[in-house]
């Protein structure tokens, strides 16, 4: 055997050293592509709790990228896990599982029954009518005059109000928006409203004759000077009755009284005497209009008058 030196010794040993631990790796190491199943497993599901009316639907997923397979205790779920609740409230599972790995993975869910809507509100009730009332409270017309009347109201609250009122006259006509119409009888009646709560008020009304000519006699008369001559007035209604009037006397040439007496002056000539229709009165007191007198037939006709000629002699 041929003689070698130390230095050559330890070259190849140094060689032989590192072709092994090349070898052995080689044999040990993974090699590209090949997959670890000693790996963990541990899929889960989202959301983990939730809440659903009846009905509703919801989407679950998973963290994997394995499918599925979904299942649930009250509802259904389809494969890509859109749950459906049932119509029935109640807490309920929704599970997925991965049966090749004996794993899986559960989520609560709460169905809830649908809130019924709320209530309609209560209607505030109107404040109650406490009175009712007639504006005017007294009426003086004459035959077929009209007049529109008005029913006017306090409320509990203390509110002027113009409530609905059923209308009703003892005597001539009156419509439901109280527009009253005299008859042609001449006399005191009543009107009368009625609330839709029972309340009535009621107004008096005086219907007068409808005087639409004065008659005067004697129409001409010679009278002595000094000497006296009674004069007479008479109305004619609508209805064509000759009437009692109430008149207001004048005359030229003498005097003359509030009843129709005549006294010649001491002056000879031709004088007149006239006579006109006096204001209406109701009781002793005169009545006041507060109509236009475009509204009021006996107001359009004011003063009516009638005369005669007098010869003093």
């Amino acid at each position: 055997m041929p003689y070698t030196t130390l230095a050559a010794r330890r070259a190849v040993l140094v060689a032989i050293l590192g072709l092994a631990v090349g070898c052995s790796a080689a044999t040990t190491g993974p090699t590209s592509g090949t997959i670890d199943r000693q790996a963990p497993f541990n899929p889960t599901i989202t959301p983990t709790q939730a809440s659903l009316v009846v009905g509703g639907t919801l989407a679950f997923t998973a963290s994997s990228l394995e499918k599925a397979s979904w299942m649930t205790t009250g509802g259904t779920i389809d494969m890509s896990g859109l749950y459906t609740a049932p119509s029935a409230a109640g807490s309920y599972r929704v599970i997925a599982r991965w049966p090749a790995h004996q794993r899986s993975d559960t989520a609560v869910v709460t169905v809830v029954a649908v809130a019924p809507p709320p209530p309609p509100a209560t209607p505030t009730p109107a404040p109650a009518l406490t009175s009712l009332a007639i504006v005017p409270d007294s009426l003086w017309l004459t035959q077929k005059d009209t007049f529109a009347l008005v029913a006017v109201g306090h409320t509990s609250a203390g509110d002027s109000v113009a409530p609905a009122a059923s209308w009703s006259a003892t005597g001539g006509a009156i419509d439901i928006a109280g527009n009253y119409i005299a008859g042609i009888v001449p006399g005191n009646y009543s009107i009368m409203a009625r609330s839709s709560n029972g309340l009535v008020a009621t107004t008096a009304v005086h219907v007068d004759w409808n005087i639409v000519q004065l008659l005067l006699t004697p129409k001409t008369v010679s009278v002595t000077a000094g000497h006296s001559q009674q004069f007479t007035a008479k109305g004619v209604a609508i209805t064509t009755d000759t009437v009692a009037v109430s008149v207001i006397w004048h005359a030229s040439g003498g005097t003359i009284t509030s009843s129709g007496l005549f006294t010649a002056g001491p002056t000879g000539g031709i004088y007149s005497v006239w006579c006109e229709l006096a204001p209406p009165t109701w009781n002793g007191s005169p009545v006041l209009f507060t109509r236009q007198s475009a509204l009021h037939p006996r107001l359009a006709r004011m003063p009516l008058t009638a005369s005669a000629a007098v010869q003093v002699n």
